[in-house]
């Protein structure tokens, strides 16, 4: 019997589960999975229309599992992983549910192609770019325990030399 669907508490910064490198999922099919993943988007919708990404981390949960939800389409990415990244970068001023009050420029790929596992076990390739890529490339990065706040720290001396604010 399903377990009723729950918005989850959103794990905010400097909460330790928001560093850590995730574990593979084994069974995409899981019943905790498919719960989480339901409970994931519910969460989501409890946040408002700007929520468009959440991590299980952000949930409190070191699973490789991660929600979005762009344009009305929800997609499920379990285990995934980045398999090439452009070479061409763009800036994008980002969001993140667990360090409210926050709006950072980030440095990025324009374009990656991503392979992962949806919530009925097939498995997928995609190539994306724009604001998409920039979506995937956020909620993967939560997933190997690195907050925007992390990554903006980290590309200071980019934003140097290309003068970004």
């Amino acid at each position: 019997m399903d377990k009723e669907t729950k918005a989850l508490e959103i794990i905010l910064t400097p909460d330790p589960v928001l560093n850590k490198n995730t574990e593979i999922i084994k069974n995409p099919l899981d019943p905790f999975v498919q719960q989480l993943t339901k409970n994931m988007f519910k969460t989501m919708d409890k946040e408002g229309e700007h929520a468009i990404g959440l991590s299980a981390p952000q949930v409190g949960v070191s699973l490789r599992l991660c929600v979005v939800r762009l344009d009305g389409i929800p997609r499920t990415l379990i285990n995934p992983k980045i398999l090439k990244k452009s070479d061409e970068l763009t800036v994008t001023k980002e969001l993140c549910l667990s360090v409210p009050g926050e709006e950072l420029s980030i440095i990025r790929p324009e374009k990656i192609t991503l392979e992962y596992i949806d919530e009925l076990g097939r498995k997928y390739k995609m190539k994306t770019k724009n604001f998409l890529s920039i979506l995937f490339q956020h909620e993967l990065d939560h997933l190997d325990g690195i907050l925007m706040s992390q990554k903006y720290e980290q590309q200071e001396n980019l934003r140097k030399i290309y003068k970004i604010k």
